[in-house]
């Protein structure tokens, strides 16, 4: 064999970048929404005295609290969430770096798209073609 890998090979990998793409993805959309819940729930309790009785959810128990208690907490997992969403961002921003980068090298073209630089890939021979 001559080393490289094969179209087969090629497709089955940039298709695992995609999917892992879409994962992060997936993630991302849940953590926004769990954030946005948050954020209303704080956002109602700073409306309430810091004396009444609230429940809160901690490992599937419902437990039972005071405003005072639970809405620092709930601000801080607020931010908590903010700073995963970020971290997120950034590994979704490097996965679509990486999976440009293998397009580009492999010159995989995705059926109804123009490929990656596409300038450079007139240039270049024919390149594997993705559904």
């Amino acid at each position: 064999m001559s080393g490289q890998p094969s179209k087969e090979e090629l497709i089955q990998h940039f298709q695992l970048l995609c999917n892992q793409q879409r994962q992060l993805q997936t993630k991302l959309a849940e953590i926004r929404m769990e954030k946005g819940e948050h954020e209303i729930v704080a956002e109602t309790l700073k409306n309430v005295s810091a004396d009444r009785k609230c429940w809160r959810l901690v490992g599937g128990v419902l437990t039972e609290r005071n405003v005072g208690d639970v809405l620092p907490a709930l601000e801080n997992q607020v931010t908590g969430l903010a700073n995963v969403m970020t971290s997120l961002e950034q590994q979704m921003n490097l996965k679509a770096k990486e999976i440009t980068a293998y397009r580009e090298k492999h010159n995989i073209m995705i059926k109804g798209q123009a490929p990656p630089g596409a300038a450079q890939a007139a240039a270049k021979q024919q390149g594997v073609l993705v559904q």
